[in-house]
């Protein structure tokens, strides 16, 4: 978690810890800059990396599996997701089967919601371009990935697992099936 939060945040213990320290020796000084003043305030803790909208639990542990690609057992154990959680007033999951299935069902609903905006748009008249590109894994399995593109939005639909020969044929059936 540590060496996530500093290559790809920018943020240690020692810094936090350092800044949090100067920030209160300075929180009463005031700083002169060419001709106008500046008041120094206190940095704030923990929370001001957290997310600042109002979020769930299970999307705040879903963007960092997703986006930061933090293991399900880094976010369980950490205490500074512990201290995050309690600072935004989420659910902590104490294992990393809990957080797993929160991601999952949280991940199920995103899919739920973007089915039913397409429904919307396309009984709206609007039109779409299907977008399927082949991808090969470095363990030499195949998938397709899917996306659905629009004049107002684009939905990546996500992979789907190719067995056999993928001609243009079941490529179109895949799609109708998988979504």
């Amino acid at each position: 978690m540590a060496f996530h939060l500093l290559h790809s945040h920018g943020i240690s213990k020692e810094t936090h810890s350092r800044q949090q320290g100067e920030a209160e020796e300075q929180e009463d000084q005031v700083q002169v800059r060419g001709s106008s003043t500046v008041k120094l305030v206190k940095q704030p803790s923990v929370n001001s990396y957290c997310a600042t909208k109002n979020r769930s639990a299970e999307e705040w542990f879903t963007r960092q599996v997703v986006m930061d690609g933090l293991s399900l057992r880094q976010l369980a154990q950490s205490e500074f997701q512990r201290a995050a959680c309690t600072a935004m007033r989420l659910k902590h999951f104490k294992s990393a089967t809990a957080v797993g299935k929160a991601v999952m069902e949280f991940i199920g609903k995103m899919k739920e919601n973007t089915k039913k905006d397409i429904a919307q748009q396309f009984n709206a008249g609007e039109r779409f371009s299907v977008i399927a590109d082949e991808w090969t894994s470095i363990r030499n399995r195949r998938y397709l990935n899917v996306c659905v593109k629009s004049s107002k939005f684009t939905a990546n639909l996500g992979l789907v697992r190719c067995q056999g020969s993928v001609t243009s044929k079941v490529v179109a059936e895949m799609v109708k099936v998988s979504w």
